[in-house]
């Protein structure tokens, strides 16, 4: 778990304190998080604390390790438990809500048992997935790396931890780790993979952290999975303190090579690269994200474009590389070829792409 100096009560703010029942080390195993004065408690299982508002909770896993850490907490942490069952038992649904329970479902049902998690962790483990690792390295984490030393680093969205634990582990550049997702069992692969974490389930529409406490922010895929991506990075940039850092990469919108729904759109899906989304699935408003980025008085440090129809076939081909170190060669010849044409055909007709951005953002000294 993160300082509890981070952390605000996702439902109305306010201060949190901390009991632990059990801990390794400096780590809290299990334990509750509570605003004692609003009668909220959020438990901590696994080193994971549960941060949801309540019209966003999977209520039976929060009440049953709620019940499970009462008898060892003293009796100010055993009301504001009583207090928050109570109020679960009677929880009004809304839109949202429903929004982030049925993404928790979707985004679990891979890693549902241990079994699985496993694989997914073997998984990470010994597959780089270079064709998203080594963009995310040159235009976001190379530029940030010095900067972050000492502070908090936060990833909005982190599901496995699977870019930082390659290419930005915390222990080589010295910074404090904290990951939040919507997925309980993503994140506990996260924790297995990337064990000096800190991480939390949590919404990126309502992170749970006060303002201006995070060096860095990234975003790794993460936002376009959002009921309004543009809101999710407003709340989210609360977090980011003066002179600190927004990383984003994301898909974008653009006009497609394809007609939706056209026979020759169907074919060329099958044989090229994809990617199988939530039905929630949106692409990110570039020009309104620019735009954004601006009013809240953040300066981009560095953006570049991806993902030309050459890009996908290449990805293809790359599949075939069995070796990591071979794997990763042939992704940098990939992605040479797709500057080359993103900075050739896809200026003369945008049909071509661009497909995705990175966007590195710096909010002006304040």
């Amino acid at each position: 778990m993160p300082t509890v100096n981070l952390l605000s009560c996702p439902n109305g703010g306010g201060p949190l304190q901390l009991h632990a029942c059990e801990r390794d080390g400096d780590d809290v195993v299990v334990g509750v998080l509570a605003n004692l004065a609003a009668g909220t408690a959020y438990p901590i299982a696994h080193s994971i604390g549960l941060l949801l508002a309540d019209e966003d909770t999977e209520t039976s896993r929060h009440r049953s390790l709620l019940a499970e850490a009462r008898p060892h907490c003293p009796p100010d942490f055993q009301r504001a438990i009583d207090a928050t069952v109570a109020r679960l038992e009677c929880r009004p649904e809304t839109g949202e809500g429903t929004w982030n329970r049925e993404e928790m479902e979707y985004y679990d049902r891979a890693v549902a048992t241990e079994e699985l998690r496993g694989r997914m962790l073997e998984d990470i483990r010994t597959k780089p997935l270079w064709n998203i690792f080594l963009p995310r390295q040159r235009h976001l984490i190379r530029h940030i790396a010095d900067n972050v030393r000492g502070k908090f680093v936060l990833e909005v969205g982190c599901g496995n931890a699977r870019t930082v634990s390659w290419i930005f582990p915390p222990d080589k550049y010295d910074y404090r780790y904290v990951g939040f997702d919507i997925s309980w069992d993503r994140l506990l692969v996260a924790k297995a993979a990337l064990p000096t974490g800190d991480f939390m389930q949590a919404s990126a529409m309502n992170p749970p952290f006060r303002r201006g406490m995070f060096h860095a922010i990234l975003g790794f895929g993460v936002f376009h999975h959002l009921p309004s991506p543009a809101e999710g990075m407003r709340r989210c940039l609360d977090t980011v303190a003066p002179n600190g850092f927004i990383g984003l990469h994301e898909p974008i919108q653009t006009p497609k090579l394809l007609r939706e729904g056209s026979r020759a759109r169907r074919v060329a899906e099958k044989l090229l690269d994809s990617y199988d989304h939530s039905e929630h699935d949106n692409e990110i408003d570039l020009p309104g994200t620019l735009a954004m980025l601006r009013e809240r008085h953040m300066s981009v440090v560095n953006m570049s474009y991806s993902h030309s129809p050459a890009r996908a076939l290449l990805n293809r081909v790359c599949g075939l590389f069995k070796s990591p170190t071979g794997s990763k060669r042939a992704y940098q010849v990939t992605i040479g070829v797709d500057s080359f044409l993103l900075r050739t055909a896809c200026r003369v007709s945008a049909r071509f792409g661009p497909r995705a951005v990175s966007v590195l953002a710096r909010a002006d000294r304040v």
